[in-house]
């Protein structure tokens, strides 16, 4: 009988780690651009958001439009959602642009930032996930 709840054991337990990697990815934080909330060598754990919307003031994981492919880019960007699908881009960067549908604006929150006001709208099936604790 111990044998058999063992088994058990050890199944649910492996049944829930292969449930936590389809879930969670973790990401290193490269660069400052997302200063003072995320630093350079910062590591997070993403949740991968599976089509969920996300709220204007979210940190967000999503592909780097530049990378294609090219290792000198990292593949992953963290960035803020400061616009979302149907609202005005910041009047610093496009003055009146409403942002398309399936899109999100992004900026860091460094000033510096390389972000959407460099490489456009990200597109929602580009966005990975958001952290759990995106420390702001």
């Amino acid at each position: 009988m111990t044998t058999i709840v063992g088994l058990c054991l050890l199944v649910a337990v492996a049944l829930g780690i292969r449930h936590a990697r389809q879930r969670l990815v973790l990401v290193l934080v490269c660069g400052n651009s997302m200063a003072p909330t995320l630093r350079d060598g910062d590591l997070l754990l993403v949740r991968r958001t599976l089509g969920r919307s996300l709220r204007r003031g979210e940190v967000v994981v999503f592909a780097n439009p530049r990378a294609d492919g090219d290792l000198a880019w990292p593949q992953w960007l963290v960035k803020r959602v400061t616009a979302l699908a149907g609202d005005k881009v910041p009047t610093d960067d496009h003055g009146g642009v409403r942002v398309p549908e399936g899109c999100y604006y992004v900026r860091g929150d460094n000033a510096d930032s390389l972000d959407s006001r460099h490489f456009g709208y990200v597109r929602s099936e580009a966005v990975l996930g958001v952290p759990l604790r995106p420390n702001g």
